[in-house]
């Protein structure tokens, strides 16, 4: 079944959506650091589940980006762009955490195991959250595998089948699958290789989150210019969002995953009322500074913690907002003159 071709370059509501997970993420870390505890806690508890945007995010954009020009896909500018991406902020983020990790690790016995696994991204891989020094770093290292092993393995697919009538069943198939398994895995807590002895939960989310948003691209692709699609976006968005919402309160059972695929899907017409909103400079600032916000906040709150900000007894709702301006102050200062210049030139090296 052909593609439709595409005219849109940069989806912006993908990008609000990134920042929004981002911020959900912040929210629910200075909840558990300030042990906030009330409704509006239950509305934004879903640090989790934005993580798992993340990957969906992940999968949809390198399908939309190396997939719909109908080229061959750039092997050697993928992997340069994919490190300038994520690598650098990483490790120095990490690094910065390293002072607090030896002072609280360097009797342990695993000590330079952790180290080790830090090092080369494989401590979110095996171990999930426990034995990464930066702890939201897991999901880069489940990143770094999915971009190495699964998008070949599904660019590969891709060819193989996308010029047959099958290969939109297969995409649906595997959203499908994927989906439930997504959501599935949360009661499968623990789940590991008895051999290595690695927790293989987080591994599970990064890899059904990454094949749903590439399958979720695939059909988004081939029906570009439904125009029955098109005209339901923005309903379907809202819907969706009311569901999402209402699963939140405890109305629905349906979850988190579910609601926030269908967001994905739809909101990537990027048209109408919803579109726009989406595209407001604030949304797209976070955007933009969302790898920043969600690698900076726990090292930041882990070195006020250390200077005692909870024992000051200054009021939450002057510590709340103070903790985020900081975040959003140190992202917004990384993105400038780390982040970008840091992206643009081993770009530079690589050439």
């Amino acid at each position: 079944m052909p593609e439709e071709k595409i005219i849109n370059k940069i989806i912006y509501s993908h990008t609000a959506i990134r920042g929004i997970a981002a911020v959900v993420v912040l929210f629910t870390h200075i909840n558990v650091f300030l042990r906030v505890d009330s409704a509006y806690f239950h509305l934004v508890d879903w640090g989790a589940n934005a993580v798992d945007i993340f990957f969906v995010l992940s999968g949809f954009i390198l399908n939309y980006v190396y997939l719909s020009a109908g080229s061959p896909v750039p092997w050697a500018a993928y992997f340069t762009a994919r490190i300038a991406r994520i690598v650098p902020l990483y490790y120095l983020t990490t690094i910065s955490l390293l002072p607090f990790f030896c002072y609280k690790h360097s009797g342990a016995g695993d000590f330079l195991s952790i180290l080790f696994k830090n090092l080369f991204l494989v401590s979110g891989i095996t171990d999930g959250t426990s034995k990464t020094i930066n702890f939201p770093a897991w999901s880069i290292g489940v990143e770094v595998f999915c971009y190495m092993l699964i998008f070949p393995l599904l660019v590969w697919l891709h060819a193989a089948f996308h010029q047959r009538r099958m290969y939109q069943p297969i995409m649906l198939i595997l959203l499908a699958v994927c989906s439930v398994m997504l959501v599935s895995i949360y009661d499968f807590e623990g789940l590991s290789l008895r051999l290595v002895g690695a927790d293989l939960s987080f591994l599970g989310r990064g890899i059904f989150g990454f094949i749903v948003g590439f399958s979720c691209c695939s059909l988004f692709r081939l029906n570009y210019n439904n125009h029955v699609l098109r005209s339901l976006a923005n309903g379907a968005i809202i819907v969706a969002v009311i569901a999402f919402l209402l699963s939140r309160l405890g109305y629905l059972g349906l979850g988190i995953v579910y609601p926030a695929i269908l967001i994905i899907f739809f909101s990537a017409y990027d048209i109408g009322f919803v579109a726009h909103a989406l595209k407001t400079r604030a949304l797209q600032w976070l955007g933009e500074r969302s790898y920043s916000i969600y690698l900076w906040h726990i090292p930041l709150m882990t070195y006020l913690g250390l200077l005692g900000l909870k024992q000051w007894a200054l009021p939450t709702c002057l510590v709340y907002p103070a903790i985020i301006a900081l975040v959003l102050l140190a992202a917004d200062l990384s993105y400038r003159f780390f982040e970008t210049p840091s992206r643009t030139l081993i770009r530079k090296w690589t050439k």
